[in-house]
């Protein structure tokens, strides 16, 4: 199914356009219609106060929204499309030349498109000239000129408001500004109906359990209003003050004791394992693997004649 300013893609979209153009046709005087008056602004600012104040759901401020669009431009067709898991729908429309509900916009051509992508207020003051829409489905649908402003979300174009007539450059400058405003609505319905979060398991625990006991709240606020009230009595308050010097000074202590005495265990392992494994380089390895070993040393039996000799050999001194 075919859509004027391609809520469906047409047959040949051509390129996409660049959002920046010079058309004759954009510079021509609107021709005289509906123009907004101070009553219609009056109706705006209402419709406002109920969306702000939660008295509308989404689906009543997008309708709302999309008739007011249509009735104060003196349009013959209105719609409202928003973002929704990658794609842009039409959420609301009014008047018969606006588009199905559920119909898809074309983001990457189009006045529609253009919009979107340049988050810019567009206007085709007459589709029969105008490149970006196709004029054989405009001219079916009996759509002469448009308009669309974008809505502007916290984190940037959440949607599009359109606004179709049967007659050339029906929009002017007044038309846009009424239809911003419009906009700002429907963006305010939109960030309202967001999904609280779900409760959390605190919440959801019976009011009996969820709620502290007395006396332990009592504890926290006093904890809170005076930290020094977990010490002595002799340490609160001015005089309690080197009390608490000479606490602090013991526990710095302590702690430095603690921190040498552990450094002092590691470094004794690490000195008992070089003293292991410089063991371990100095014996062969037989002795490391327990195997025994021959002793080099002599018998005692053998020292005797050893040490005779040795003596024998000994010339005596002549004494002096």
């Amino acid at each position: 199914m075919r859509m004027a300013d391609p809520w469906v893609r047409p047959p040949s979209p051509g390129p996409p356009d660049s959002g920046v153009s010079s058309r004759p046709e954009d510079e021509a005087k609107s021709l005289p219609g509906k123009t907004p008056s101070s009553d219609d602004y009056l109706l705006i600012d209402r419709l406002r106060e109920d969306a702000a104040a939660g008295r509308m759901d989404l689906s009543s401020i997008l309708s709302e929204a999309t008739h007011a669009a249509r009735f104060f431009t003196d349009a013959t067709g209105a719609a409202l499309a928003l973002w929704s898991q990658g794609v842009v729908i039409c959420r609301a429309r009014s008047g018969d030349t606006a588009p199905p509900l559920g119909a898809k916009v074309d983001v990457d051509s189009g006045v529609s498109g253009e919009c979107l992508r340049s988050g810019r207020s567009q206007r085709c003051n007459d589709t029969l000239i105008d490149s970006r829409v196709d004029p054989e489905v405009c001219q079916e649908m009996g759509i002469r000129s448009l308009a669309a402003v974008p809505l502007r979300g916290g984190q940037g174009v959440i949607g599009i408001l359109e606004v179709f007539s049967d007659r050339p450059n029906a929009f002017s400058d007044a038309h846009i500004t009424l239809l911003k405003k419009l906009a700002k609505i429907a963006v305010m319905g939109r960030s309202k109906s967001v999904t609280p979060l779900p409760a959390t398991p605190r919440e959801e625990l019976p009011e009996a359990e969820a709620r502290p006991r007395p006396e332990i709240s009592a504890w926290r606020a006093a904890i809170l209003r005076d930290p020094l009230s977990l010490l002595p009595a002799r340490m609160r308050g001015e005089e309690g003050q080197p009390y608490r010097l000479m606490a602090a000074a013991v526990l710095l202590l302590v702690l430095g004791l603690f921190g040498w005495m552990f450094s002092r265990s590691r470094g004794g392992n690490r000195g008992a394992q070089a003293v292991h494994a410089a063991s371990n380089d100095a014996f062969p390895p037989r002795m490391r693997a327990g195997i025994p070993v021959r002793s080099l040393s002599l018998a005692p039996q053998s020292l005797g004649p050893t040490w005779v000799r040795a003596m024998s050999c000994r010339k005596p001194q002549p004494r002096s």
